[in-house]
């Protein structure tokens, strides 16, 4: 079984405001790490930066997701968790999510239901999962 923080999923949504909410009235004053996942750079990304060196959508879209899991530390820190941001570039949410969950060592991941939209939340092996509606 892991040792390490919780990791919660936030997107920066009220239901992502929930789900830290939840998190920290569950697991203050636990340690924690906000998650944020974007999708890695795709075709039309590389070539709006090659033809226009400002306009490197993935290097801005990236410096956002900074910057909300940022804020949705603070959010947890300001609830008494002892919160860290982190930013996942991944394929999808499921794989980013695992992706953190295994560098984090988590001892449990908090999400909300809507995470994955209208498909089932799939397990994670070797983790409990708390899903916040």
């Amino acid at each position: 079984m892991p040792h390490g923080p919780a990791l919660i999923c936030y997107d920066g949504s009220e239901a992502g405001h929930r789900v830290i909410l939840a998190a920290a009235a569950l697991l203050a004053p636990r340690a924690a790490v906000v998650l944020d996942v974007t999708q890695p750079p795709v075709a039309e990304d590389r070539e709006v930066a090659f033809v226009v060196p400002s306009g490197d959508n993935f290097h801005r879209r990236l410096a956002d997701v900074h910057r909300l899991a940022h804020r949705g530390a603070q959010l947890a820190r300001g609830h008494g968790l002892d919160a860290r941001g982190l930013v996942a570039v991944a394929g999808s949410i499921r794989a980013g999510i695992m992706q953190a969950a295994e560098e984090v060592d988590a001892s449990v991941i908090v999400m909300g239901s809507d995470t994955f939209g209208d498909g089932p939340t799939p397990a994670v092996p070797g983790r409990p999962l708390l899903i916040v509606s």
